[in-house]
């Protein structure tokens, strides 16, 4: 009976685990840097990883080229040809976009089926005086 009390036990230690991991974005993004603002992408990567694209809409302003985006994204989830937002692979923090000076963060972008996707997405971010402003997000590459 301690046996089948110890099995029990690690089950629902497993369960537990997995529904913590399962609950946290897949991008988890190391970084030693302390400019670097994690919460001024992960609404995007969080919402195209969940489809929320109702939330993407609110994030992107008139004229961006993320609308665009998002309506390619959603017709590919829809055709069984959707994509997750996987690890951060760059990010430059010297570029500029529209005139303003921005950080451009990259991720690897992954099907659904879990096979590699030669694109990434980029979402470039304004940050001063400690607040972070999102200029746009879009697919890149080929």
């Amino acid at each position: 009976m301690r046996m089948y009390g110890w099995i029990l036990r690690m089950a629902w230690l497993v369960v537990a685990f997995f529904a913590v991991s399962c609950s946290f974005n897949r991008t988890a993004v190391s970084t030693t840097s302390s400019s670097c603002h994690p919460a001024s992408y992960e609404a995007v990567t969080n919402a195209i990883n969940c489809g929320d694209w109702n939330t993407l809409r609110r994030l992107a302003k008139p004229g961006m080229g993320a609308n665009e985006w998002i309506t390619m994204w959603e017709n590919s989830k829809r055709s069984g040809h959707g994509v997750r937002v996987g690890k951060l692979v760059n990010v430059e923090r010297d570029a500029e976009y529209n005139g303003k000076r921005c950080t451009k963060y990259s991720f690897a972008l992954e099907n659904e089926d879990g096979t590699a996707n030669p694109r990434w997405l980029q979402i470039l971010v304004q940050e001063h005086a400690g607040k972070s402003e999102l200029l746009d997000f879009w697919n890149f590459g080929w």
